[in-house]
């Protein structure tokens, strides 16, 4: 029985509809079919009746195995080393790190930093400027090991010091809080806009970002620096966080540190409440930015 090309050509039609992107299948749609000798009509249907049909049944367990598959598990971080000099407990803040809590870890920070700074800073209730450089290194080592594990080595002091020396900011404080997001509104070079409001934990109406992923690099922890910057480069400049010197003017001479003592007014500083680390705002009876 002889298959005339118009026959073929029908064939093919129907044929490319089904098979694979082959060579065949291209040829047969480009038209080259009806080139082809007519004994070919028969293979052709044969290919055609051989293709098998996809049932709804096929799709149907094709996505049920697609839902079915489970997400890769992501890997668990392991803890990192924690060490410490004075016996302190850093389990709280690995935990809340651990469970994306960082505004409980920020202030878990600075109630440490009370804790390892001894006897003094405990009954004191904060940490004085000039305490922060006798802070026990691998303490200050653990707290910032930890924040940056947890960040994926986003926050943390060290992390906060090489932004301070960094070419953007070259040890400018009015830089460093627009680097690190501390700061609203409008900022240029002579501007650093307003600071962000920072209220006690769980507060309405705290401006900073607790988010990993919305945070800049270097947000947190925080450190307040309302009415100076004497506690944040004492912190950033300690040893715990490499031997690099501190870009900028860090120095406070003895004399102003004996005028401290004796609780003599340091032009903008004012009073020895304002060179301190803010004390925990658990603390019964502080206003917000009283610290």
């Amino acid at each position: 029985m002889r298959v005339s090309v118009l026959a073929v050509l029908l064939v093919a039609g129907t044929a490319s509809a089904f098979l694979p992107a082959g060579p065949t299948s291209l040829a047969l749609q480009r038209g080259a079919s009806a080139t082809l000798p007519r004994s070919n009509g028969r293979a052709v249907a044969r290919m055609v009746a051989a293709v098998p049909k996809a049932s709804a049944v096929d799709g149907e367990t094709k996505a049920k195995k697609i839902e079915d598959t489970p997400a890769p598990a992501k890997a668990e971080i392991p803890d990192p080393l924690m060490e410490s000099e004075v016996g302190a407990d850093y389990v709280p803040l690995l935990t809340a790190l651990k469970c994306g809590e960082l505004e409980e870890a920020d202030q878990l920070t600075r109630d440490l930093l009370i804790e390892i700074g001894g006897p003094q800073t405990q009954k004191q209730g904060f940490v004085y400027f000039a305490q922060a450089k006798t802070l026990p290194l691998k303490d200050m080592q653990t707290i910032d090991r930890l924040w940056q594990t947890y960040s994926d080595g986003k926050f943390g002091y060290s992390i906060q010091k090489k932004i301070w020396n960094s070419p953007q900011v070259k040890g400018d404080f009015n830089r460093f809080v627009i680097q690190i997001g501390w700061t609203i509104g409008e900022t240029s070079e002579t501007s650093l806009g307003t600071l962000k409001r920072w209220l006690p934990i769980g507060s309405k109406g705290n401006e900073f970002i607790y988010d990993t992923a919305k945070a800049p690099k270097g947000h947190l922890p925080l450190t307040s620096a309302l009415r100076g910057t004497y506690l944040l480069k004492s912190l950033l400049a300690h040893p715990a966080f490499g031997s690099e010197p501190l870009a900028g003017d860090t120095t406070v001479s003895a004399a102003s540190n004996m005028k401290v003592a004796a609780g003599e007014d340091l032009g903008p500083l004012q009073t020895m409440a304002e060179l301190r680390f803010p004390q925990s705002p658990y603390t019964e009876g502080k206003n917000p930015w009283d610290l």
